[in-house]
């Protein structure tokens, strides 16, 4: 996948420069956790964010020479683009590279596990809550 900035083609690297920056950027706690920052960029792409966008393809152009993704440069490429179809199509082709790609592929695969994990439990809370409260209110009446 390539993305034309300023009249130049540069290609976008999902590997392990790519999942170093985003670590960098979103570990909080100075401990080195592999793939913190790819899970956290795919949850924020998940929602559509632009300015998780912006990150994520700062990151995918970490591998280029004199390449510094600024945050200018990348409101002239959404405004230069010719409608916002064209923005979608593009989000969606990324996250569908950064899904696949070798190195983040198993990480994503992680977070959706994890995700599915934390949504069943969930579930269960609101599910046993609604029941508790039932109950309360059959043994009022």
């Amino acid at each position: 996948m390539e993305i034309t900035l300023e009249g130049k083609t540069y290609p976008l690297h999902f590997g392990l420069k790519f999942i170093k920056e985003l670590d960098e950027k979103y570990n909080q706690n100075q401990g080195i956790k592999f793939g913190i920052g790819v899970k956290t960029i795919y949850a924020r792409l998940n929602s559509s964010d632009p300015f998780a966008m912006y990150e994520a393809l700062h990151a995918a152009l970490n591998t280029e020479d004199g390449v510094d993704l600024t945050e200018s440069m990348f409101e002239d490429w959404v405004d230069d683009l010719p409608n916002d179809k064209a923005y979608t199509d593009f989000f969606d082709k990324f996250v569908k590279e950064f899904k696949s790609a070798r190195m983040t592929k198993p990480l994503i695969k992680q977070s959706d596990k994890d995700t599915k994990a934390v949504e069943k439990m969930m579930e269960k809370v609101v599910t046993d809550n609604l029941k508790k409260n039932l109950q309360a209110d059959n043994t009022e009446q």
